[in-house]
Order: structure tokens, then sequence, then C-alpha cells
């Protein structure tokens, strides 16, 4: 090999790093602008299917028709910062989870309007619609007609309403305070005072519905209403599932079961529906009110521990402290019954 052609092998190979160097030092800058390119893509896609499917409902625009606006001015958007995102962050959502919470909605779509003194939805609007959802399911999984892709670029069309607040944390909190016509859960006319919890079950009841349960989940047996499991049986059911060997869940009874299922619903996930329908933002719950949630479940066969003097339901079983109960003692306050002496009430 002559001195040229070795010369020529050097320069070619200290060519071929510069160029490598360069498309490195600029790869950064030409992956994000690819990003912005898909995302613009998806949006425009999204723009299109929202007019198609979402519209009649929610208003052009998102603005909010017969159902909530969507925009900038839904309290859906801004959750950088506390107080922003209002409308997410009094569902339970993490207010940083919109998009995710767009697929899930429009994924699964509502039982039950949040708000049904102003935005019924298809619901209990007339003759014969008070057993339908007040949003239908758009998942093709949930025989709705939208593709999970589909599904995706309807949220970052909506998602991409957050560009309309002021990127300032303090204009955009006064933004969001300065929006007309807020309509908040807690401003229902209707609304009941949370009882004391002295009745487990009346504090249950009125957690359910405060809390938004009833958007997914039906409590009356003969209910069409499929988004997520049916309860109205779930105290019978629990037991079935923990016995079961495909139950992969770490509850021992009954109750224990329940809280699981409320504190961390992907735990166990009951055949026929999916992960992640149910958001993972009730782990932080009182265990005052996981019980009371309990109690109203399980149709009172459930009483938590010291509500009322009463102690863990066991249908006419009660215990000192310090005894295990059994059936047919008959004693004084004080003892969590086990699940052996668990509630026979329900089949």
């Amino acid at each position: 090999m002559t001195r040229i052609e070795i010369t020529l092998g050097l320069l070619a190979t200290i060519g071929a790093i510069l160029v490598m160097g360069l498309i490195g030092a600029t790869e950064e800058g030409r992956m994000a602008g690819a990003a912005r390119g898909f995302t613009t893509r998806s949006v425009e896609r999204g723009a299109k299917l929202f007019d198609g499917q979402c519209a009649l409902c929610h208003g052009p625009n998102a603005v909010g028709l017969k159902c909530p606006p969507l925009d900038q001015t839904s309290g859906l958007h801004g959750g950088k910062n506390p107080g922003v995102a209002w409308r997410l962050e009094e569902m339970g959502w993490e207010r940083t989870m919109l998009f995710e919470y767009i697929v899930n909605v429009v994924s699964n779509g509502r039982n039950a309007s949040t708000r049904p003194w102003q935005w019924k939805g298809n619901r209990d609007v007339g003759p014969s619609t008070e057993s339908l959802m007040a949003m239908p399911a758009f998942a093709q999984a949930n025989n709705g007609p939208l593709r999970p892709d589909q599904i995706r670029d309807i949220a970052n069309y909506l998602v991409a309403f957050e560009d309309f607040l002021p990127e300032d944390p303090d204009e955009a909190k006064a933004f969001a305070a300065a929006v007309p016509n807020k309509v908040s859960s807690f401003d229902d006319p209707g609304l009941n005072q949370r009882p004391d919890g002295s009745d487990p079950v009346a504090l249950g009841a009125f957690l359910f519905t405060d809390l938004a349960c009833a958007t997914c989940h039906a409590v009356e047996a003969a209910s069409p209403l499929v988004v997520c499991p049916n309860l109205s049986t779930i105290w019978t059911t629990a037991a079935d599932r923990v016995a079961d060997p495909a139950y992969t869940g770490a509850a021992d009874g009954e109750a224990a079961y329940i809280a699981e299922s409320i504190r961390n619903p992907g735990a166990f996930v009951v055949s026929g529906f999916v992960n992640g329908v149910m958001p993972a933002t009730f782990g932080t719950l009182p265990d005052a009110d996981v019980d009371a949630l309990i109690a109203y479940l399980s149709k009172g066969a459930y009483t938590p521990l010291g509500a009322g003097g009463a102690i863990t339901a066991t249908a006419g079983i009660t215990a000192t402290a310090g005894t295990t109960a059994t059936a047919g003692t008959t004693a004084t306050v004080g003892l969590t019954a086990t699940r052996s002496t668990t509630s026979t009430t329900a089949p």
C-alpha cells in the first residue's frame, strides 16, 4: 500500500467521523422536529374525527353543547400548575394525565354524568333513556367505531387546547379562575351533606356518588351498563374471585378484596375488562372511607370496626375483644371477625 493510499484512507476515515459527529449533533433537533410533525398530523386527524364523532354533543371546537366543554375553559388543561386543571383534580385524576384521561373516557364511555343537573348526556333525557350510557364507549374493543390510533388522535387534538392557556403560572391560574359559568361536581343543587359516618352504609352511598364511582360501575343487577364490573353482588363475587386459582391479588377475604380493588385496581383485572380504566388515584382514601364503601357495596353485610358500636359484620354474630367469633356466640364490641365468621347473609 502506497503512502498516498494510506493518506487517502486516513482522510476518508476522518471525514466519516466528522459527518457522523455532525449528524449526532443535530439528531436531537431532527427527532424533535419529526415528533412535532407527527403530533401536528395527529392533531389534524383528531380534529376531523372530533367533528364527526364528538361535536354533536361537545360542540364545535369542543366549546360544549349538551355535553360539557373540553377546550381550554374546561378545567382539564394546565396540569403543570396546581389549581388550573381543577376538573381533573376534583375527579381524582393526576392533573398531568389529561391524555390518559381522554383516552380512558373516549374508549370506555360514561355510565352516568358526573354533573347531570347541567349535562345529562344521553341518559335520563326522555322515555326509555334511563338505562342508556350518558356517553357511549367509542373503542372498537367496546363495540364502538374507533380504533386505538383514532382515539389517540382525538386525545392529541384535545390536549392541544392547552396551547391557549397562558404559559406564566400566575396568569394561567388567573385565567382558570376567571372562566365564566364553571360547573363543578360540588355545585350539585341536590348534593347531600356528607354523613358523619355513624351509619357506614349511608356514608358509603354518599361516597359512591361523590367519588363518581357510578359513572363506570352499576350497582343494579339488571343494569346494562358494562364499562366496569357490575357491583350488585360484589360481596359474594369477591369470595369467589379470591378463591379462584386465576386470582392475582393479595386479598384474603371479601372486605380485603374490595379494598384492594379500590386502592390498587390493577392487582387483579376481572376477565372481560381491561386494566387502566379505573384510575389508581384512590389509594390515598382514608381507611374510614374505604370501609364505608365496603359496607355500602356489601349491602350492610360488613360493618367497620367501631361504627355505631358495632364490629366487622357477622350476620347476627358478635364477639368480645380478644375473643374469636364463632357462630352462635353473643358478646360485646371490640373484635374484628375473621373470614370464617364473616357475614353469611350473601349467598
